[in-house]
């Protein structure tokens, strides 16, 4: 079986403008933040401390958002959903699949429960992991509902 992978946080939403236009409003706070330095005022911090943490952000975005996946390999179905949870679950532990509108919880044989969260996913993916997961199940025999 071929590793079947689609990306969860879709970049079709986002336009190839995006990061240079959020890095030009950091570069705006903080230019901002300069000048009512320059003016004595004492928010001037505030405008800069808000720029330093919109960099923060863009990088975030650039580095991290992009990189969420959903995988299902010939023994195991990966899913990194955000930066800290990042779930690996193998194909002979799981018992059930509970496939939900916007979810998918996996029963495993010890009945603990593993959640993956599809809702910033898109419509045409979410069809596409509902559909391969119920190939695999079947394939596999395990019980879905």
């Amino acid at each position: 079986m071929e590793t079947f992978k689609i990306y969860l946080n879709p970049l079709q939403k986002q336009t190839k403008y995006q990061p240079y236009l959020l890095f030009f409003g950091a570069f705006t706070y903080i230019v901002l933040g300069i000048i009512n330095l320059i003016d004595k005022n004492v928010f001037g911090w505030v405008w800069i401390s808000l720029g330093i943490i919109y960099f923060f952000l863009l990088y975030y975005q650039k580095n991290y958002s992009t990189k969420y996946f959903f995988e299902i390999q010939s023994d195991s179905i990966r899913a990194q959903q955000s930066a800290f949870k990042k779930s690996e679950i193998k194909l002979n532990n799981i018992k059930e699949i509970y496939i939900k509108p916007i979810s998918i919880e996996f029963i495993l044989s010890d009945n603990a429960k593993e959640e993956i969260l599809l809702g910033n996913t898109s419509y045409k993916n979410v069809i596409d992991i509902k559909s391969k997961l119920r190939e695999i199940a079947k394939e596999k025999n395990i019980k879905i509902n």
